[in-house]
């Protein structure tokens, strides 16, 4: 299926450069089928500088400048074109390999220096012939010179701009090659006109080998020192962008903000159209947000999976082709992917995901740039996060106090009153008891809202110690204060999201408390168990039951919503409940609730596997 979807995402270029690569490959057996070895010396010494010429290319963006050609009409003249073509293939493919570019970077470059080679051998070859000049003086040297040099500089650029520029930019793109034509131009007549003067004097051609090689040794020099000055410009631009970003980053208080930023950021930064991001949960799962829906990779699948595993930058030249990827990763449309985890402390907290819509489209020299912007996203989110914690303890804090104080003021009082009826109640005639029998029920009633406000104001059991404990807690409370028989059964391998802990956990708690004040029950079975699906909850009791459909209404005009509230938050995390009973028969409360929360903006088929 990949190789299907790899066909029809063919672009015309691929064509073009496999095209390019097996015509350079007939003019590679060509020449090395006349090529013959002389002055092995000299070969030797200035391969050296042309491995070095190739090595150390000028690279503006995309583009890569090399100075090769003043050297390699210096191996016309002493070498003939097969040996030319032959040496500069075999070390260009050389370099290209050890510098781990890409197969169709690696079969264009050598294909079309090898074709671009070759007719400049043959145009000069072509000039010597029809000009009849004898001893080859200088202006017949300089002529083969400049015809070769236009032939070889004006194919490589018009075929770059043929292949690899946009339709859409062609004017600048042309305006760009005769740029690029110019410098080539200019620097070889500059550095082999100098040659060939100087070749005027038999003097200096005496020098041999060793004088050649020292007078090609600028064009390395030139051509390493460029190279070191474009890539620390270029790294001097991607620090400034980090720390620009990074500030930015700094200022924001909420994570949701910071995460959407950084990807913002990251695709601004590495010229990508497609990026996502993903936070490492409860379970060893990555939670992401695409294109406003909620995708969770469980462990071991994906591309994401293995830089967190291996703590590292992961790139896919083709992510069809890669046995690693999962297709929730990424859109349809993404054919190439970058992948780094976000480490904070040693731990990998979330992982960035970019994506480009070509093969190839990323380079194993943006790994260093995507290290230097993770360390700065993770130091942000780190910031985030404690922000959040902060704020978390404070509200945590903020509520305790307000809990201290009601139950230390309003409650106290309410029982002080309670008591205060309960004296009066004895002193008092017959007339009145149960005038003062109904204050003290509305005054108990009251202590008990009041009890439950403190209650869920306080942190709620099941963040200290988690859910089944948080729960066992509770049925004893229940044993405790109650004569119920109660039976609790709990089987939960891990813990579930918070959001589904606390649904769990009100719903047994409003179920408890209807059977403790209405069942008038003897005995009450609580089961949670887990599915694949998620939690399966059951509360049963043999109390006294009743007609859904006439409490249901009983409650809307009583203004209780007790059984309207523990349907709506089984709704709001995308699962159900159910309310079986009849009068005289109990009541059982069925509920089954997801894994994790869902959302009604989630593409379900996106967000499972």
């Amino acid at each position: 299926m990949s190789w299907l979807r790899g066909i029809q995402n063919f672009q015309a270029r691929n064509w073009m450069t496999h095209g390019f690569g097996l015509l350079g490959l007939m003019c590679f057996i060509l020449a090395l089928r006349g090529a013959s070895l002389s002055h092995v010396k000299s070969l030797v010494l200035l391969s050296i500088l042309l491995v070095a010429l190739e090595y150390f290319t000028i690279n503006f963006g995309r583009v890569h400048y090399s100075l090769a050609f003043p050297l390699l009409f210096g191996f016309f003249l002493v070498f003939g074109v097969q040996v030319t073509v032959v040496c500069d293939v075999l070390f260009l493919l050389v370099v290209q390999l050890v510098r781990r570019k890409p197969y169709e970077t690696v079969l264009y470059n050598v294909s079309t220096r090898c074709i671009a080679i070759y007719l400049a051998g043959w145009s000069m070859i072509s000039v010597r012939q029809s000009l009849i000049w004898s001893n080859r003086p200088f202006e017949q040297l300089f002529v083969e010179l400049l015809v070769s040099l236009v032939v070889y500089s004006s194919f490589l650029n018009f075929v770059i701009l043929a292949i690899w520029r946009p339709s859409a930019r062609w004017t600048k793109s042309l305006m760009a090659s005769f740029r690029a034509m110019g410098v080539d131009v200019l620097i070889a007549l500059i550095y082999d006109g100098t040659m060939l003067w100087l070749a005027r004097n038999p003097n200096n051609t005496s020098s041999g080998s060793l004088g050649t090689f020292f007078f090609f040794l600028p064009l390395p020099a030139i051509s390493i020192v460029s190279s070191l000055i474009v890539r620390l410009m270029q790294a001097k631009s991607g620090l400034e962008s980090v720390f620009a970003v990074s500030q930015t980053l700094n200022q924001m208080q909420e994570l949701d903000m910071v995460l959407e930023q950084i990807v913002t950021a990251a695709k601004r930064l590495f010229h990508s159209p497609w990026g996502t991001i993903y936070q490492c949960i409860d379970g060893g799962k990555l939670e992401g947000f695409r294109e406003g829906r909620r995708v969770v990779l469980p462990p071991g699948k994906g591309l994401v999976n293995v830089a967190v595993e291996e703590q590292r930058c992961i790139i896919s030249h083709d992510v069809h082709r890669d046995d690693r990827f999962c297709p929730l990763e990424v859109n349809a449309e993404v054919a190439s992917l970058f992948v780094s985890p976000i480490i904070v402390d040693t731990q990998v907290v979330g992982v960035l995901s970019l994506g480009k819509t070509n093969t190839w489209g990323f380079h194993h020299q943006d790994e260093r740039l995507m290290s230097i912007f993770t360390s700065h996203a993770g130091a942000a989110m780190k910031n985030a996060l404690f922000r959040q914690e902060r704020d978390r303890r404070l509200l945590l804090e903020e509520r305790n106090r307000m809990a201290r104080e009601i139950h230390d003021g309003l409650a106290q009082d309410l029982a002080a009153a309670i008591l205060q009826v309960e004296m009066m109640k004895r002193l008092a005639d017959t007339p009145l008891q149960q005038s003062l029998q109904n204050l003290r029920n509305t005054l108990a009633s009251i202590t008990t809202t009041v009890r439950e406000s403190i209650y869920s104001l306080r942190p709620h059991p099941y963040e200290e110690v988690g859910l089944v404990r948080a729960l066992e807690a509770l049925m004893d409370d229940v044993t405790v204060g109650s004569n119920l028989n109660v039976s609790f059964y709990a089987k939960i391998d891990q813990e579930c999201d918070p959001q589904v802990a606390r649904a769990v956990y009100e719903i047994v708690l409003e179920g408890v408390r209807n059977v403790v004040k209405h069942a008038q029950a003897s005995m009450l079975i609580v089961e949670l168990t887990q599915t694949e699906e998620g939690l399966s909850l059951s509360i049963r009791d043999d109390g006294v039951g009743f007609e859904f459909g006439q409490m249901a209404l009983r409650s809307a005009s009583d203004k209780s919503f007790g059984i309207e509230n523990v349907h709506t938050i089984a709704a709001s995390l995308g699962g159900t409940l159910e309310f079986l009973t009849k009068v005289g028969q109990g009541t059982t409360i069925l509920a089954e609730l997801p894994w994790i929360k869902e959302d009604n903006r989630y593409d379900d088929t996106v967000a499972s596997l």
